[in-house]
């Protein structure tokens, strides 16, 4: 017995050195980007409160504010002297790809003025990687409104949150009916095994390195999957399942503005165009990939549903297509990251400076009573 208390405890001593040294080695010669995200128990991806990362690819340093946000700390009261916009989108505003003070959040933040109506504005960037508005509406109904924000800006990936909204999750249309689905818990032991994974992804680079070997293939699944929805999301012909996910976001969106006017607040709509939308050669490229002629597909169908939803229920639909377009055009400095195609910092600096304009010139005109819609018009 002591024999073989002796070996056991010799055998795991050397699988612990064993780990301990990889982990050493992967840190200085290969290190990898920790995980700081996390998810509820009924499946609502977070971030982990107060963790930090280093993004290797891109070179960035991601920490996480005690909110659970890509974010310096904000209060959760609010000085009724202040503008405060609650941001909420997927990876395109959680922003990894940039330093956070180079990011859309920070530089809206910092193009507001509204020239003496309010002390300040204040930007809480609350965007989570992976997020539709099914998830954007389930955050901002258990703690979003918590902020009492003034404006509810939500960040519209064209590219994937139709197709995100189709997971139903949180939300489904039963009829012409949003509604909220009963929460499906993740099995007790189950989520205590997911939890020791984001453990070990928040803390470990050698199960970082683990992780991105095993999940290669699913990650290649998934991209193909999400372009074939890409080329479905233009095409004149639509399907009955992209239907579907047209009506459910539609519903989604009204269900957010009839949350948000219960605390005062508006709701505004940011359109995030797709490259191919904006430059001639990533189009190009799109139509010899899938074998389409340009009669086949409808570019501008996406904005044009947002926007004529956004004038049918009085909600305010921003679209950066044009400018991005005629930006592409007319400069050499690329607003998409090859190989990413994620926001450059002059995706973003672009964005925050349209954005901005938007708003500002929202905000005076509703002082001076030229727009009693406001964000509606």
């Amino acid at each position: 017995m002591r024999r073989w208390i002796a070996n056991t405890s010799l055998v795991f001593c050397s699988i612990v050195l064993s780990i301990g040294v990889g982990e050493l080695c992967v840190r200085w010669f290969l290190p990898q980007t920790l995980g700081v995200w996390s998810m509820s128990r009924d499946g609502l991806t977070m971030h982990y409160p107060l963790t930090k990362s280093h993004h290797v690819r891109f070179g960035t340093d991601i920490e996480i504010n005690s909110w659970g946000m890509r974010d310096r700390e904000h209060p959760l009261e609010k000085d009724p002297a202040v503008f405060r916009i609650l941001l909420l989108g997927d990876s395109f505003l959680e922003a990894v790809q940039v330093p956070f003070s180079s990011s859309f959040p920070s530089l809206l933040e910092a193009n507001l003025d509204f020239h003496g109506q309010y002390k300040r504005v204040e930007v809480i960037n609350a965007s989570v990687s992976g997020w539709g508005t099914d998830d954007e509406l389930t955050y901002f109904l258990r703690y979003g409104y918590k902020f009492h924000p003034d404006l509810i800006l939500i960040g519209m990936t064209i590219h994937n949150d139709i197709s995100d909204n189709l997971r139903e999750k949180f939300h489904e249309v039963a009829g012409s009916t949003l509604k909220a689905r009963p929460a499906e818990l993740i099995p007790f032991w189950e989520y205590v095994l997911l939890e020791t994974k984001g453990l070990l992804a928040r803390n470990l680079h050698l199960y970082q390195m683990f992780l991105s070997f095993s999940r290669a293939d699913a990650n290649s699944d998934a991209a193909r999957q999400l372009n074939t929805h890409l080329a479905q999301l233009v095409s004149k012909t639509a399907t009955p399942q992209m239907d579907k996910g047209w009506q459910l976001t539609f519903q989604l969106f009204k269900e957010l503005r009839t949350a948000s006017k219960k605390i005062g607040a508006e709701v505004a709509v940011l359109l995030i165009p797709l490259w191919i939308q904006v430059s001639d050669a990533q189009h190009e490229q799109f139509l010899k990939e899938y074998q389409l002629e340009l009669g086949d597909i409808d570019l501008d169908r996406p904005q044009r549903m947002m926007k004529q939803f956004g004038l049918d229920e009085g909600i305010r639909v921003i679209d950066l297509q044009p400018e991005f377009k005629d930006w592409e055009q007319r400069h050499e400095d690329d607003l998409y990251l090859k190989g990413d195609a994620h926001w450059t910092v002059s995706g973003h600096r672009l964005a925050s400076e349209l954005v901005a304009y938007v708003l500002r010139d929202w905000v005076l005109r509703s002082s001076s009573g030229g727009n009693e819609k406001g964000l509606s018009e």
